[in-house]
């Protein structure tokens, strides 16, 4: 579902990046570009925030090719989750 939301600017529309693009192909091609780039930005920086509010951490490495991200979140031990379930149930 969040990848859904992450692309939605890639929906045909009237409005924001889309009607931008007036012209030829190259304007239509950075106007997506620049919405790419933003919307990739913006989503990295909420799973980062997201993470380091729960005690864990994200790195990347990247070279021509391939980029990977590591992400850890810390082990809940058993009472965290019996003490979630429960409260779940009130």
């Amino acid at each position: 579902m969040f990848l859904y939301f992450s692309f939605n600017f890639l929906r045909m529309g009237t409005t924001g990046f889309a009607s931008q693009a007036r012209g030829g192909e190259k304007d239509t091609r950075v106007v997506l570009l620049r919405g790419l780039l933003l919307s990739t930005g913006l989503g990295l920086a909420l799973v980062s925030k997201i993470i380091s509010d729960h005690g864990g951490w994200i790195t990347v490495e990247s070279v021509p090719g391939k980029t990977v991200f590591r992400i850890s979140l810390p082990r809940a031990d058993k009472t965290q989750i019996e003490n979630t379930a429960s409260d779940q149930e009130n």
